[in-house]
C-alpha cells in the first residue's frame, strides 16, 4: 500500500569550529526538522548530531554521535534512537586503510 507522504517546513542549523588550541581538529554540531503528512497522519522528525575530528599527517579520525527524535502525531510518546560511529584511517605510502565501527540502539514497543 503506498501512502502519499508531504514534507512541511523542514529547517536545519549547523554550527562547526575548528579551535586554534589543538591543531587539525573541527568540531561540530547540527540539527534537522522537519514534519511529514501522511494520508492519515503527521509525523515530526529531530535529528541531533555533533562530530570531531582530528586530522594529522599519518591519520584521520572521526567521531560521530546521532540522535533521532520521532513523535508520530496521536501517539503520547516520543522514539529516540541513538546512534554513534567512529572511523580511523591510517595512511601509509599513497593508500589510506579505513578502519570503521558504529552502533545504534533501536527500541521497539508494542502499542
Amino acid at each position: 500500500m503506498w501512502l502519499m507522504t508531504r514534507t512541511i517546513r523542514p529547517s536545519t542549523l549547523r554550527f562547526s569550529a575548528r579551535p586554534d588550541a589543538v591543531r587539525g581538529l573541527q568540531v561540530g554540531f547540527s540539527a534537522y526538522h522537519d514534519c511529514s503528512r501522511q494520508q492519515v497522519s503527521e509525523n515530526r522528525r529531530n535529528y541531533f548530531a555533533a562530530h570531531a575530528v582530528l586530522i594529522r599527517p599519518k591519520f584521520e579520525w572521526l567521531n560521530e554521535i546521532l540522535l533521532v527524535r520521532h513523535a508520530p502525531n496521536g501517539i503520547p510518546r516520543v522514539f529516540n534512537t541513538p546512534g554513534f560511529y567512529t572511523q580511523l584511517s591510517k595512511t601509509v605510502r599513497l593508500v589510506s586503510a579505513l578502519i570503521s565501527l558504529s552502533t545504534e540502539h533501536q527500541y521497539c514497543e508494542r502499542f
